[in-house]
């Protein structure tokens, strides 16, 4: 059975490909995580998918799958449809981890920030608003209709809970029982209260792209460590109506 693990964005993804990666691969096994300068686009997308009908048993994870978070996945309507064209013929199950989108457009402001985006959080917020496919159980349900895939395996992620251990479980793949104690971190968000100083220096003229990803390893490495308890870049009033946006949707997933 091929699984498909498409993210999203800011759940988990960067450790379950770590663990992926440090895997024994054993005969008739296939497994595709992102490498750097792999190509997002379909060409590149297709080109790697291609390579899971070569086993019996296939793995492939990468969260830019459906698109790109700071648009709202605008592309996911195409995107599902070059997964299921490029594997066609075969069986395959597609997993995919959801959270709370008050919760989950935090945290990807953050890593905007982070990458050296500027936009404040009310443009943020009102950028995406409007995005059909914010609604994960539109999503889903884009997943079931147009994916082709014998299963949709919809999981809530949650920081208390192992993201790694659990997407093994999803996938009943034993060879992460064999890795023993592992130390696996998720990619490491800069703080709320970090987040107006850094869009502030984000916006010097002249940033280099060095001297910017210099200053993203401060915050994260040492600032972070300084940090209040975790709270949100966005004022209470917007994530109420984010909260209220979401609500239905939210409850529809759930059930």
């Amino acid at each position: 059975m091929i699984t498909v693990h498409c993210g999203l964005h800011k759940t988990g993804s960067s450790a379950i490909q770590l663990a992926l990666r440090g895997i024994p691969i054993t005969a008739g096994q296939k497994i595709v995580t992102p490498n750097p300068g792999d190509a997002s686009s379909d060409d590149g997308l297709a080109q790697r998918l291609s390579v899971l009908t070569e086993a019996r048993d296939s793995i492939f994870s990468d969260e830019n799958l459906l698109g790109e978070p700071y648009d709202g996945y605008q592309s996911a309507p195409e995107r599902v449809s070059l997964l299921r064209s490029s594997l066609s013929g075969t069986r395959y199950q597609i997993v995919i981890y959801l959270r709370p989108q008050v919760d989950w457009l935090a945290s990807v402001y953050l890593q905007g920030v982070q990458e050296g985006r500027t936009t404040d959080p009310g443009d943020f917020w009102a950028s995406l608003a409007p995005s059909d496919f914010l609604s994960w159980s539109a999503l889903v349900n884009l997943l079931r209709e147009g994916s082709g895939a014998d299963r949709i395996i919809v999981r809530a992620y949650a920081r208390s809970r192992d993201s790694v251990a659990d997407f093994m479980g999803v996938c009943g793949f034993d060879g992460f029982s064999r890795m023993g104690r592992r130390e696996i971190r998720e990619n490491v968000s800069i703080s709320p209260l970090q987040a107006p100083i850094l869009v502030a220096l984000n916006n010097e003229v002249g940033l280099t792209q060095e001297r910017s990803s210099r200053r993203r390893q401060v915050f994260q490495s040492i600032l972070i460590n300084q940090s209040a308890a975790r709270r949100s870049p966005f004022p209470e009033a917007m994530q109420l109506d984010i909260a209220e946006h979401f609500r239905s949707d939210w409850r529809a997933v759930t059930d």
